[in-house]
């Protein structure tokens, strides 16, 4: 998309009304900015997050992945074998894109009106395995960003004795705390039906 500045072939995947959207969509604007992003796919997703969020304000989501340099989630946060070998890299990456993001987003004036989420489909155990890598677990972190978060870590740290490989420790904090938090404190919509239940909301975002 930076290259072509057109959305139809860029397009992953899309419903029918988004590709009837992006199959008339005019070509992106050039946007010109003095933020420095990471040379690699991360940043150019970043990028590209920056740019559509100057062009067009009204959008409500903007999904980005961090895969390894090769596109091998293993080789990035999924790493069943060699984590030593892959996984510092990977956080390197994501902590270099996610500050350009933060400073793109300031230049643009959108980050007060911007949140950042991190998300993944399922957690980490902390314990080694046989492959020098870890295994899935029950619990994972999210790191949450933006110029109305209020700082601070919220949960606590899990007991990791008597853990095993799969599975790890409960989490602290329920997942679905932190969406319901993002649907009803940033989107300001209702949160019931999106769970089976009703869940308290986090003390993450200013007004």
């Amino acid at each position: 998309m930076l290259q072509t500045r057109e959305i139809q072939p860029s397009l992953h995947e899309a419903t029918a009304r988004g590709q009837e959207i992006a199959a008339h969509a005019k070509k992106l604007p050039p946007v010109a900015l003095r933020t420095r992003f990471p040379d690699d796919p991360f940043g150019d997703a970043v990028r590209a997050t920056v740019e559509m969020a100057a062009i067009d304000k009204a959008l409500p989501v903007i999904h980005i992945t961090l895969n390894g340099l090769d596109d091998d989630k293993h080789h990035s946060v999924d790493c069943h074998w060699e984590q030593l070998k892959y996984h510092g890299d990977a956080l390197k990456r994501l902590s270099a894109g996610l500050a350009a993001l933060r400073e793109g987003l300031k230049e643009i004036g959108r980050w007060d009106d911007t949140l950042v989420v991190t998300y993944d489909e399922f957690g980490r155990s902390p314990m080694e395995n046989e492959d020098k890598g870890t295994h899935h677990g029950l619990a994972t972190t999210h790191f949450v960003m933006g110029g109305r978060v209020s700082g601070g870590l919220h949960g606590e740290a899990p007991p990791v004795v008597r853990v095993f490989n799969v599975g790890g420790p409960q989490p602290a904090i329920d997942t679905r705390r932190l969406w319901t938090t993002v649907i009803e404190k940033w989107w300001e919509r209702p949160a019931e039906g999106v769970f089976a239940r009703r869940h308290k909301t986090l003390d993450l975002i200013r007004a």
